[in-house]
């Protein structure tokens, strides 16, 4: 339950810490919208079972809080929970977030996308794993339990390759 309450707390971190400024000065609001996907509603409990998660557990959003332009929701299995991301922001926008470290570029099922760690989580414990497509960004991270493991990332990966299918192309 703390490695879950972390994460969330991680993920406001995320979601008050992206942004986008183009042309002009002018600035781009990803969150003037909530995106079309939302974890909680489109991805099945078929899916989420196959991944190792329990839909009975399913949380959403940060410690119940709405936080606009973005969906998030939350599951746990024996040794992992899983929370997954749906926003309008970019790949660069996490890129450029002060608060992650250790990219690694990756593809997911065609799509570009991205491994990596939250600073206060670098050795183990969290692993997110992100991919952008029009339809915007979703993202997944996987926690473990207890402990630490080397392929948390792995996880992470297998649950969005997962999960796009439900995800608006």
């Amino acid at each position: 339950m703390r490695t879950t309450i972390g994460v969330m707390l991680f993920a406001a971190a995320l979601v008050s810490g992206c942004g986008t400024v183009s042309g002009q000065a002018e600035a781009e609001d990803p969150t003037a919208s909530d995106p079309a996907f939302d974890p909680c509603e489109d991805i099945p409990d078929e899916a989420l079972r196959e991944v190792g998660m329990d839909p009975a557990t399913e949380g959403r959003d940060i410690l119940g809080v709405h936080q606009p332009g973005w969906n998030l929701c939350g599951w746990g299995g024996e040794s992992v929970t899983l929370s997954a991301y749906a926003s309008n922001y970019t790949l660069d926008d996490v890129r450029r977030h002060p608060d992650y470290v250790g990219f690694e570029e990756i593809e997911l099922d065609g799509s570009a996308g991205l491994t990596f760690r939250h600073r206060a989580f670098a050795e183990g414990e969290i692993c997110y794993a992100a991919v952008e497509r029009p339809a915007g960004l979703l993202m997944v991270a996987a926690s473990m339990i207890t402990g630490s493991d080397p392929n948390v990332c792995r996880f992470a990966e297998d649950a969005v390759v997962r999960f796009m299918p439900y995800w608006s192309k």
